[in-house]
């Protein structure tokens, strides 16, 4: 059995932007990057497997079950989501984590538990943020506010995660330290994830799977080796592009072509894994 199985979805804003017959299935412990221009519907589709956006009945699936009759409270134990940008919340770093434990409290508790305490120390470690944990997090860099949104989302013990551009305006040391630790996870300890991204080689380097949108639909979905070459780039980003194999990875990489010189133009984010 597949863990997130999406069948012919249609959701999306009333009467605005509607995503059109969406259909795929993950199993466990895949890292599958949903890519494509702008305005595209990549986050649409996050949205609605989060929860942000109402479901109809019987189109997404989560364990063989409809997302659409899921309680707050279980999706919530089984998904978690980090989202591009967090709120600059006065709390210490500790206390930002622990947050991911609130759909596990009981009717009438009002303080953590030890375990609780167990669980957010343990991602705090994972996450490389432990020596942190007592200072705020408004005072934290972009990168270590990402890094505790995904321990705090860890610590909801999700079998989904589901991150919403988590490298964007970061430098390339944190894209690396924070995608290099969301693949481990997927590895080791069985986490499925879906990942909205733009750059289209750490796409490639990372995912197992992709999924190329334009327009609400699903254009292509597949490896990376099979999605990311020059026809369906340029079909959908309407962009010349150039591609070639990662020597080391074996992934393809991703060249622009300038219009004005039809040079071959280096990708400034490409990395040799």
């Amino acid at each position: 059995m597949h863990l997130v199985e999406v069948k012919n979805a249609n959701y999306g804003y009333a009467y605005a932007f509607q995503l059109m017959d969406i259909s795929f299935e993950l199993r466990q412990g895949m890292l599958a990057g949903i890519i494509g221009p702008n305005g595209s519907g990549k986050s649409t589709l996050l949205k609605g497997i989060s929860g942000e956006l109402a479901l109809p009945e019987n189109q997404v699936f989560l364990k063989g079950k409809d997302l659409a009759g899921f309680t707050d409270t279980e999706r919530a134990k089984e998904i978690a989501v980090v989202t591009q940008f967090s709120e600059p919340i006065d709390i210490s770093v500790e206390e930002y984590v622990l947050m991911g434990r609130i759909p596990y409290r009981k009717k009438y508790q009002f303080f953590e538990t030890e375990r609780d305490y167990e669980i957010a120390q343990k991602y705090m470690k994972l996450t490389g943020i432990y020596p942190l944990r007592a200072k705020k997090f408004s005072k934290l860099s972009g990168g270590e506010q990402q890094l505790a949104s995904i321990a705090k989302a860890l610590t909801q013990e999700p079998s989904l995660l589901l991150l919403d551009e988590p490298t964007s305006h970061l430098d390339i040391s944190h894209q690396v330290q924070i995608l290099d630790l969301v693949h481990r996870l997927t590895k080791e300890a069985g986490l499925t994830v879906i990942m909205v991204i733009h750059d289209l080689n750490l796409a490639s380097e990372y995912c197992d799977y992709l999924m190329l949108m334009r327009s609400g639909a699903l254009y292509r979905q597949g490896t990376p080796n099979a999605i990311l070459n020059p026809r369906n780039i340029e079909d959908v980003y309407k962009t010349e592009v150039h591609t070639q194999e990662n020597p080391r990875s074996k992934k393809p990489a991703v060249f622009l072509v300038s219009n004005k010189t039809g040079q071959v133009r280096r990708p400034t984010k490409f990395y040799l894994t």
